[in-house]
C-alpha cells in the first residue's frame, strides 16, 4: 500500500465518525440528508483508497465506477439537506427529487453499461507516490460535472437567501454547511479543469478536501454542537415566540431581539441592534426605569401596533455573565386576553339575563298551557254538567221507586204468601225462567228508549188478555226484561200467581234500582276523575311511567257528551308499553288533538286511537296516531298551522295556540310529530321515545 493512501483513508475514517454522530441525531431535521452527504464521501474515499492499490486496468477501473455512487450521493443529498435546514421541506420541493434520482440513474447506466461516453485511454502510471489510474475524460463526464455544478448553486443561492433573514445559531450552522458543501467539490472541479497546479499529475485531491470538510464539521459537532438538539432548540425557541424578547445592556442598548420584536417595533432585521430602547420608544424606557427603582417585576405597557392599541405586560429580569449585568425583558401581549376577560364579563351578565328571560319564558309557557286548559275546560262544562246531571238524576228516581216499593212492601209480602204456597215445582221453574231473562249487565233503559220498549211489551200482554197490562210492562221493562217466553205467559194470565209475580218483581225493581245506582255512581266518579285529572297542574313534575292509553280515556270520557251525539270511537291499544313522561302535558296534548279532529269533523265521523311500535333512524318510539274522517287540511295553510296564533276558526272561538303547545310538548318529551292529510283522512302522529 502506498503512503499516498493515508489521505482517503483519513477522509474516510473522519467520515464514519461524523457518521455515527448524524446517525444517533437522526431525529434532529437535516441530519439524515447529512448522513447521506457523509455515506457519499465514505464510499468515494474507500473507492479512490481501493484505486491507488490495484494492479490492472480492470481493477481500477471497477473501483473508479464504485466512486461515482459517491458522487452521485454528493448530487442527490445536499439540495434535501439545505431545504431540511431552512424548513421548506414539504409536498412541493419534495418534486425536486424527481430530476436528481433520474439523473442519478441515468449516470449509473452510462458509467457501467457505455464506459465509451465517460473515458478513453484506460492505462495505469507507477510514480514516486504510487500507482494511478488514468484516463482522457469524454462528453458526459463534463455533463455529469456541469450537473452536479449547477444543483450546488442552486442549492448554495436557496441556502445563502436563507441565511441573511437570520441570525444566532442558524448563521454558524450555515456556514458549517457552505464549508463543507464547496471545499471538496470546489477543490474537485478546479483539479480536474487545471485550474490549480498539481501536486503530482495524477493525484486527486478530493479526499483532502473530503477529510478537512469532515475535520471542520466535526468541530462544528463538538463546539456549536452542529446537530445537537438544546441549542437547535433554543434558537428556534428565541426565533418563534410569540412574545417580543429584547436582550439588553446595563444601559438599556439592544443586543438581541427575536422576529416579534422586529416586527412590534416596525423595523427590518438588525435595525434596532445597538439601538437603545429610549430611541425606539420612551415611553417603554421610562416604565423599565420606573419598574427598576422601585424593585418591580412587571409593568403595563401600551403601544399602537398596525392602527390598534395593543395592551403589554413588561417583565425583566436581570442576568451577570462575565462580570456584566445583561437584561431580558420580556412584552406579552394581552390585549386579547384583556378583551376576552370583558367579553366573558359582558357573556356572564347576558348569560344571567338569559337564564331570567328563559325562567320567565318557562312560566309563560306553563301558565300558557294553564290558559290553553282552561279554555278547553270552558268549552267541556256544559257536557260535563249534562253528563253528570244525568246519572244523579238517574239515581234521584231510582231512589223514588225503591221507596215506594219498600212503603208496599209488607202488603205485598202478606199477598205473596198465599200464592207462593199455589205454586208447583213447575210453576217455580217457570218463575226462574222469567227471571233469568234479566241480563248480567243490567242497564235500565231511560227516556225515549224506555216509553218505546214498555208500549211494545204492554202491546204483547194486552194480546194475551193479562189486565193491567201497561203497569206489569213497565214493571218488567223497569229490571230488565223486555220479552217473555211463551212457557210463562200462564203466570200473568192466573189470578192466582199475580201475587207471587208482583212480589218477585218488587224484589227485582230494588235489586235493579240498587245496580243502576251503582253504575251512576261509578260513571260519575269517572267524570270526576277524568276531570281532576285534566284541570291539575304541576310546573314543577318530573318524568314518570305513563300508560299513554290511560290518559287517552280520560280525554275520552271529558268528551264523552260530545262525541256520543255522532262519533264512532275505535281503540286500538293492543300494544301499551309503559313510558316516562310528563303526565299534564301530554294531557293537554291528547286534549287539543282529540277536540281538534272532533271540531275538524262536525261531529259526524269515525275517531280512531292508534298505540303501534315505531322506529326512525334504529330509534324505538312507541307512535299515538290520532285519525279522524274530516275534510284533511288544505296545502295552503299545513305549513302555518303550527306557527303561534294561528287558527282558521272563527274570532273568538280559537286562540291558535293549540297545534303550537302540541308541537312543544311533543319537543319537550324529545319526541317527533308527524303529519298525514288528505281529503277524508288526516292522522297526527305522535312518537314518544320508549323507556329503556
Amino acid at each position: 500500500m502506498s503512503w499516498i493512501s493515508i489521505i482517503p483513508f483519513f477522509a474516510f475514517l473522519i467520515g464514519g465518525f461524523n457518521g455515527m454522530i448524524a446517525w444517533r441525531n437522526r431525529n434532529i431535521p437535516g441530519s439524515l440528508p447529512f448522513l447521506g452527504i457523509i455515506t457519499g464521501i465514505i464510499i468515494y474515499s474507500f473507492g479512490y483508497l481501493i484505486e491507488l492499490n490495484c494492479e490492472t486496468v480492470e481493477q481500477a477501473l471497477f473501483w473508479d465506477n464504485i466512486q461515482f455512487i459517491g458522487t452521485d450521493l454528493l448530487i442527490l443529498f445536499p439540495p434535501l439537506l439545505i431545504l431540511s435546514l431552512v424548513g421548506k421541506w414539504n409536498k412541493q420541493t419534495k418534486l425536486i427529487l424527481i430530476p436528481l434520482i433520474g439523473f442519478i440513474l441515468i449516470n449509473q447506466c452510462i458509467v457501467w453499461f457505455f464506459p465509451d461516453l465517460v473515458r478513453s485511454n484506460l492505462k495505469l502510471i507507477n510514480s514516486e507516490l504510487g500507482v494511478f489510474f488514468q484516463y482522457k475524460w469524454e462528453i458526459w463526464m463534463n455533463i455529469n460535472a456541469g450537473f452536479a455544478l449547477f444543483v450546488l448553486l442552486l442549492s448554495s443561492v436557496i441556502l445563502l437567501y436563507f441565511g441573511f433573514s437570520t441570525r444566532g445559531f442558524f448563521k454558524r450552522q450555515i456556514l458549517i454547511v457552505m464549508i463543507g458543501l464547496w471545499l471538496p467539490f470546489s477543490t474537485g472541479v478546479m483539479t480536474s479543469f487545471g485550474l490549480v497546479p498539481y501536486i503530482n499529475p495524477q493525484l486527486d485531491l478530493s479526499p483532502l478536501a473530503f477529510s478537512v470538510a469532515n475535520i471542520i464539521w466535526a468541530l462544528g459537532f463538538y463546539h456549536i454542537r452542529f446537530f445537537d438538539l438544546i441549542p437547535l432548540a433554543r434558537d428556534a425557541i428565541f426565533e418563534n415566540l410569540k412574545d417580543t424578547l429584547l436582550v439588553t445592556d446595563d444601559k438599556w442598548n439592544i443586543l438581541d431581539a427575536n422576529r416579534a420584536a422586529f416586527s412590534l417595533f416596525e423595523s427590518g432585521f438588525g435595525s434596532i441592534i445597538a439601538s437603545s430602547i429610549s430611541s425606539i420608544s420612551p415611553d417603554l424606557h421610562n416604565l423599565l426605569y420606573t419598574m427598576k427603582i422601585n424593585n418591580w417585576k412587571e409593568g403595563e405597557w401600551t403601544k399602537n401596533f398596525k392602527g390598534e392599541n395593543r395592551t403589554f405586560i413588561v417583565s425583566t429580569q436581570d442576568v451577570f455573565k462575565q462580570k456584566s449585568i445583561y437584561h431580558t425583558i420580556i412584552l406579552k401581549d394581552i390585549t386579547e386576553s384583556k378583551l376576552a376577560f370583558q367579553r366573558t364579563e359582558i357573556i356572564r351578565k347576558q348569560k344571567d339575563e338569559l337564564e331570567e328571560a328563559i325562567n320567565n319564558l318557562k312560566k309563560a309557557q306553563n301558565q300558557l298551557i294553564l290558559s290553553e286548559k282552561m279554555a278547553s275546560l270552558g268549552n267541556l262544562v256544559s257536557g260535563i254538567a249534562h253528563e253528570i246531571n244525568n246519572p244523579i238524576a238517574a239515581i234521584q228516581a231510582t231512589n223514588h221507586i225503591i221507596s215506594e216499593s219498600l212503603e208496599s212492601f209488607p202488603n205485598t209480602i202478606l199477598n205473596a204468601i198465599d200464592s207462593f204456597r199455589l205454586l208447583t215445582e213447575k210453576d217455580i221453574q217457570n218463575l226462574h225462567i222469567l227471571i233469568s231473562r234479566i241480563p248480567a249487565d243490567l242497564q235500565n233503559p231511560v227516556g225515549n228508549d224506555f216509553r218505546i220498549r214498555r208500549q211494545q211489551l204492554s202491546n204483547e200482554l194486552q194480546k194475551l188478555g193479562i189486565k193491567n197490562p201497561f203497569d206489569i210492562a213497565e214493571d218488567m221493562i223497569a229490571v230488565g226484561i223486555y220479552e217473555i217466553p211463551e212457557s210463562c205467559y200462564y203466570l200473568l194470565q192466573e189470578t192466582k200467581f199475580k201475587p207471587a209475580v208482583d212480589f218477585t218483581l218488587k224484589c227485582l225493581s230494588v235489586y235493579s234500582g240498587a245496580k243502576l245506582i251503582e253504575f251512576a255512581v261509578i260513571r260519575t266518579s269517572k267524570i270526576i276523575y277524568s276531570l281532576r285529572n285534566f284541570i291539575h297542574s304541576n310546573p314543577n313534575a318530573t318524568k314518570t311511567p305513563i300508560r299513554i292509553s290511560d290518559s287517552l280515556e280520560t280525554v275520552i270520557t271529558l268528551y264523552q257528551n260530545l262525541w256520543k251525539r255522532g262519533i264512532e270511537i275505535v281503540r286500538n291499544f293492543s300494544y301499551d308499553p309503559e313510558i316516562y313522561g310528563y303526565y299534564d302535558d301530554l294531557l293537554q296534548l291528547w286534549t287539543n288533538l282529540i277536540q281538534n279532529a272532533l271540531q275538524a269533523m262536525n261531529y259526524r265521523g269515525k275517531l280512531t286511537l292508534t298505540l303501534k311500535d315505531e322506529t326512525r333512524d334504529t330509534k324505538q318510539y312507541l307512535g299515538v296516531e290520532i285519525e279522524d274522517t274530516g275534510p284533511g287540511i288544505p296545502d295552503s295553510i299545513r305549513d302555518k298551522i303550527f306557527e303561534p296564533f294561528f287558527t282558521t276558526k272563527p274570532l273568538g272561538e280559537g286562540t291558535g295556540l293549540g297545534l303550537d303547545i302540541v308541537q312543544k310538548i311533543t319537543a319537550k318529551h324529545k319526541g317527533i310529530l308527524e303529519l298525514e292529510t288528505k281529503p277524508g283522512r288526516t292522522v297526527f302522529r305522535i312518537l314518544l321515545p320508549l323507556s329503556s
